[in-house]
């Protein structure tokens, strides 16, 4: 287990900074309190204190880790510990571990706490069923006998079809079993008996709520049209586990590139030659361009149906269409950052870029260094992002006009303005009106004026955290942020 980050820095300070003294009831009571976790650190002393531990394990049930082994036997302890989490049975003494009452509190809570339970409860079935019915997969650690009954199994089943995985080889050729199972999960097909697996009403339950359930279908059932139909209707990449025959199928891999264009890399090769399928492709999924044969990487009509569904599709065309002014407009139309896979010499059209800019402001990053200086330009880009303004030329950050605008769409922007920049007033006010965090990078003598803190603490209260000391108690600002 992980301490939260609140959590991991109150430990740091108190262990490193004699912020608190671990054999201090009343400061370690605080200390768990917070994290049951801080037990760790506690004088071996209170580790043997019931009152500490249930303060520790009501937080956090698996401080039970920490607790003195005579505590670990204490029922009412272990039992605070595993309602509030099922897994720390795995720290009570034996002994408790073969009490139905506690191990019953751990299972309804998580249900794979059974794997901690004695094994003389495994083998009690309204405990297993308890167990299954929190966490199907809990079936895992109940005893072998109870794999082999239907009702448990079937309540296994329901809840996560996956558990089927840990059924008795007798209940994995039970089709009604086995139906309850893919239809919570079409994956579960996995486990069943391969008998079951060439059962079409059972296969095409499966596929309906999972088309990927292909995979674990009988070979002969991979060749069915409407099943496999089914499967790309419901996951277009299903096609991949399809027979070769139907991989060149035009009516069902329509279907599958129709459901999700990616699917067009497991089409035959054929398919991938075929401009309608292509196009079929690309207008669903832009990136399906990827597959398509290279000759058809050059096809404009192609290519710019790809680029105006999805405009980083542009990666896979041909180099001679990055050089295309027209597919170029409308790649970064659709998505500015298309910008980065144009030829070169397009990265300094001002027409293309300005395009790309006011779709994306940070499309900004790969104009040409030419461009970056180009005050209408870059003012259009921090117009549509603040953040912008981190790949402006640096001459423009020292320009007040351009940091305006740049923080009235972004208060953050003011990160990147230049240091005298940080000192004005005017631009700073603007900044944290937007955001006011943006105190941050406020000069320091600006983290002292009363009305600019104001103003930041009222349009969030966590930017007291970045005002001056003298600022920090004050009434006025305390009561903007809500403290």
């Amino acid at each position: 287990m992980k301490f939260g980050f609140l959590t991991m820095i109150l430990l740091l300070l108190i262990s490193f900074c004699n912020a608190t003294d671990w054999s201090n009831k009343q400061d370690v009571l605080a200390a768990v309190k917070q994290d049951g976790y801080a037990l760790k650190y506690a004088d071996a002393s209170l580790k043997k204190d019931k009152e500490f531990l249930l303060a520790a394990v009501k937080q956090n049930g698996w401080a039970l880790k920490y607790a003195d082994a005579s505590l670990k036997k204490d029922k009412e302890l272990v039992l605070a510990a595993v309602k509030q989490s099922g897994r720390a049975l795995e720290y009570a003494d034996a002994s408790l571990k073969k009490d139905k009452e506690l191990v019953l509190a751990a299972v309804k809570q998580n249900g794979r706490a059974l794997e901690y339970a004695d094994a003389s409860l495994k083998k009690d079935k309204e405990l297993v069923l308890a167990a299954v019915k929190q966490n199907g997969r809990a079936l895992e650690y109940a005893d072998a006998s109870l794999k082999r009954d239907k009702e448990l199994v079937l309540a296994a089943v329901k809840q996560d079809g996956y558990a089927l995985e840990y059924a008795d080889a007798s209940l994995k050729r039970d089709k009604e079993l086995v139906l309850a199972a893919v239809k919570q999960d079409g994956y579960a097909l996995e486990y069943a008996d391969a008998i079951l697996k060439r059962d079409k009403e059972l296969v095409l339950a499966a596929v309906k709520q999972s088309g990927g359930a292909l995979e674990y279908a009988d070979a002969s059932l991979k060749k069915d049209k409407e099943l496999v139909l089914a499967a790309v209707k419901q996951n277009g990449r299903a096609l991949e586990y399809a027979a070769d025959s139907l991989k060149k199928d035009k009516e069902l891999v329509l279907a599958a590139v129709k459901q999700d264009g990616y699917a067009l890399k497991y089409a035959d090769a054929s398919l991938k030659k075929d401009k309608e399928f292509l196009l079929a492709a690309v207008k669903q999924d832009g990136y399906a361009l990827k597959y398509a044969d290279t000759s058809l990487k050059k096809d404009k009509e192609l290519v710019l149906a790809a680029v105006k569904q999805k405009g980083y599709a542009l990666v896979y065309a041909d180099a001679s269409l990055k050089k295309d002014k027209e597919f170029l407009l409308a790649a970064v139309k659709q998505d500015g950052r298309a910008l980065k896979y144009a030829d070169d010499s397009l990265k300094k059209d001002k027409e293309l870029v300005l395009a790309a800019v006011k779709q994306n402001g940070r499309a900004l990053e790969d104009a040409a260094d030419s461009l970056k200086k180009d005050k209408e330009l870059v003012l259009a880009a921090v117009k549509q992002d603040g953040w912008a303004l981190k790949y402006t030329d640096a001459s423009l950050k020292k320009d007040k006009e351009f940091l305006l605008a740049a923080v009235k769409q972004d208060g953050w922007a003011l990160e990147d303005a230049a240091d005298s920049l940080k000192k004005d007033k005017e631009l700073v006010l603007a900044a944290v009106k937007q955001n006011g965090v943006a105190l941050k990078y406020a000069d320091a003598s600006l983290k002292k004026d009363k009305e600019l803190v104001l103003a930041a603490v009222k349009q969030n209260g966590r930017a007291l955290e970045f005002a001056d000391a003298s600022l920090k108690k004050d009434k006025d600002i305390l009561k903007a942020a809500g403290k």
